[in-house]
C-alpha cells in the first residue's frame, strides 16, 4: 500500500449531510457498500443542472475506483452491483429502472431533491 500524499490545497470540499455521518455511517459494514455510496454521492453533489445522477457505467469507467473495490480478480462488476442493491435496499441511494434500458438504472441521492426526481420519472412526467 503506498502511503497517502495529503489533500492539496486547492482541493474542493465534498458536502456530506449530516445524517451521513449520524445515521446512515453506523450501519454500514460492507466495505464495497460505503465505497459506492460516498462516490456516489461525490458524483452527485458535484453536477450542475436539476436532474443528478449517476449509472452503473458510471462506477465501472472510473477505473481507479473500480480497483478499490474489494472482489477477487475480474470480479469488480459483480461486487458493483452488489454494493449498489445494498446502497438501495438501506435507503441511501434510490433507483429509477428505465423500461427502455433496464440494464442501465440511474441512481440518485434519497434526498428531497432525488426523491422529487425519482417521483416525476416514475410518473413519466419526463424521460
Amino acid at each position: 500500500m503506498s502511503a497517502f500524499s495529503g489533500f492539496s490545497p486547492d482541493a474542493e470540499p465534498t458536502p456530506l449531510p449530516e445524517e451521513f455521518f449520524i445515521e446512515l455511517l453506523p450501519q454500514i459494514s460492507d466495505v464495497n457498500e460505503l465505497k459506492v455510496t460516498v462516490y456516489a454521492l461525490w458524483f452527485i453533489f458535484q453536477q450542475e443542472g436539476q436532474y443528478k445522477f449517476i449509472r452503473q457505467q458510471d462506477f465501472a469507467t472510473d477505473e481507479l475506483f473500480m480497483s478499490g473495490l474489494k472482489s477477487r480478480a475480474g470480479e469488480e462488476t459483480s461486487a458493483l452491483d452488489k454494493a449498489l442493491m445494498k446502497a438501495v435496499q438501506r435507503g441511501s441511494l434510490l433507483a429509477f429502472v428505465p423500461k427502455e434500458t433496464p440494464e442501465n438504472p440511474a441512481y440518485f441521492a434519497n434526498s428531497e431533491r432525488g426523491r422529487l426526481t425519482l417521483e416525476g420519472l416514475q410518473a413519466g412526467q419526463w424521460s
